[in-house]
């Protein structure tokens, strides 16, 4: 876990970090690091990106109008706009996943459901 935060903030892929957690410590504990170092490292990069990176990344990005129009969005409103539509296409994903697996136990409702979800999110 200790290594695990400053090589997040280096943006060393978690595949690999992960995986060497439970190559060295096996499975209980390489777990449990891993979760712990994921989510502090996690932490510690999104604070210094909001801090010391952003006047770094805004002075590069400055000349790019798409981006002013998003960090002027973002600073409006923040991510929820585009947390409520990932989530509500993850559950559409869900949906659709699960449709598959299980077609002749739908009922109606669920199948009314899901075309209207594939049709809003379409």
């Amino acid at each position: 876990a200790v290594a695990y935060i400053p090589l997040t903030v280096l943006a060393v892929p978690a595949s690999v970090l992960t995986i060497g957690g439970g190559y060295l410590f096996g499975l209980p504990i390489g777990f449990v690091g891993d979760s712990v170092g994921a989510t502090l490292g996690s932490g510690a990069a999104f604070l210094l990106g909001r801090t010391i990176g952003k006047p770094f990344v805004v002075a590069k990005l400055k000349d790019y109008p798409q981006f002013q129009s998003v960090a002027l969005a973002i600073e409006k409103s923040g991510f929820k706009p585009i947390t409520l539509a990932l989530v509500y296409v993850g559950t559409t994903l869900k949906d659709l996943s699960d449709a598959t697996h299980k077609w002749s136990e739908l009922s109606f409702g669920h199948w009314a459901s899901l075309i209207l979800s594939l049709v809003v999110s379409g």
